[in-house]
């Protein structure tokens, strides 16, 4: 009986209401928000994998501003990037997947809040064409790695970042290696150094290992064994004295926004059916 009467004096209210309110739900289903994943608490949209022929000295156009393509292009195997912001006394997580990258994870703490950077790794044949020497030890693979612009990457922007990598137990085997002999080496414009590296875990696969640095440059994982003599790479030295000629290297791209881009838009999202649901209400009063 209640019911009627209110319905009988409100029809026209209690419709429009209702199609308001299933409106803010469908809005809220709708966003953009809901098309991407999480992983470690980072946010990030599906991967595409493209292939390009790229000429010599070019270079990717990313919303952390260009990445130069300084190596030398026949010594690229894979070239692989992420795109995530960086925020203050947050941990950005890059991820990479490709089965022939050894860099699983670029881990960056920020000293203050940036838009989009990218993180890119360069899977290489051999040893970088940027070095002047060859790292001691029996090398497992070289790999450069660029976070941002040229120097983005310093104590003023990055308060602290590891790099998660791994190596293949059959490797190890082969070679009669051990976890121990694992370091990560970096070249630091003049000489290889190496890096804190320490073992996070292993399966019947690979051994994960993290590296320690807040720079980024040309990277080595190596195994310090004795007997063990740095090798130039013939190949990388003959590409040097033969012009350039355009390369097909495999670029992997993964973009992605935080949780924290995903928790404002959300927010943004509700406020404004908020306000349009009370500006209703306000008008059928009068």
């Amino acid at each position: 009986m209640n019911s009627e009467i209110i319905k009988n004096k409100f029809p026209g209210k209690i419709s429009v209401t209702f199609k308001i309110i299933l409106l803010t739900i469908l809005l809220v289903l709708a966003s953009p928000v809901s098309a991407s994943w999480s992983v470690n608490s980072v946010t990030l949209a599906e991967s595409v994998n493209v292939t390009y022929s790229l000429p010599d000295n070019t270079s990717i156009s990313s919303g952390g501003g260009e990445v130069s393509f300084r190596e030398n292009l026949s010594n690229i195997e894979l070239i692989e990037k992420c795109e995530l912001p960086i925020y203050r006394n947050v941990t950005t997580f890059y991820s990479f997947t490709h089965v022939k990258n050894p860099v699983m994870f670029v881990n960056i703490t920020g000293n203050t809040s940036m838009d989009i950077i990218t993180a890119l790794a360069q899977v290489l044949k051999g040893t970088s064409t940027l070095v002047k020497t060859p790292p001691e030890g029996l090398v497992y693979k070289n790999v450069n790695i660029w976070v941002g612009t040229p120097g983005f990457a310093t104590s003023r922007n990055i308060k602290e970042a590891s790099i998660k990598f791994r190596v293949e137990n059959s490797w190890m085997s082969a070679n009669n290696v051990t976890s121990s002999d694992i370091v990560f080496v970096k070249w630091n414009g003049n000489s290889w150094i190496e890096l804190e590296t320490n073992v996070l875990s292993k399966d019947d696969t690979n051994t994960f290992f993290e590296g320690k640095t807040i720079t980024f440059s040309p990277f080595a994982i190596i195994a310090k064994i004795s007997g063990a003599k740095p090798t130039a790479n013939a190949n990388v030295s003959a590409a040097l004295e033969t012009p350039q000629q355009p390369a097909e290297t495999a670029v992997i791209t993964r973009i992605g926004s935080s949780w924290v881009s995903t928790l404002s838009i959300i927010s943004i999202v509700l406020i404004m059916n908020i306000i349009i649901v009370a500006l209703y209400f306000l008008w059928v009063k009068k």
